[in-house]
């Protein structure tokens, strides 16, 4: 199973987690249990807004999986929170 890292910017600071994730995962389900393993730590991600998914400059589609947004195994991704203007 290829493995990638992942950085958590969390009201505690930066959290690196090394996670296996399937290539036939969808990249929203993935983030829902990572997120839910973080918060059964007591861990918050920082900020306000919905948790997005960036790699290399890009906001990942959480509807498709890694391998199709041409993410290859043991690169970096950061999940944040991102507040959504409805302005435009």
């Amino acid at each position: 199973m290829p493995k990638y890292q992942i950085y958590f910017d969390t009201a505690a600071g930066q959290i690196m987690r090394n996670t296996e994730i399937l290539d036939t995962e969808p990249l929203g389900v993935v983030l829902g249990d990572l997120l839910a393993a973080l918060k059964e730590e007591g861990y918050v991600l920082n900020g306000k807004g919905d948790p997005v998914v960036v790699h290399d400059g890009h906001f990942l589609d959480r509807g498709q999986t890694l391998p199709d947004q041409r993410v290859n195994p043991n690169e970096v991704l950061r999940v944040q929170l991102m507040e959504i203007d409805g302005n435009g």
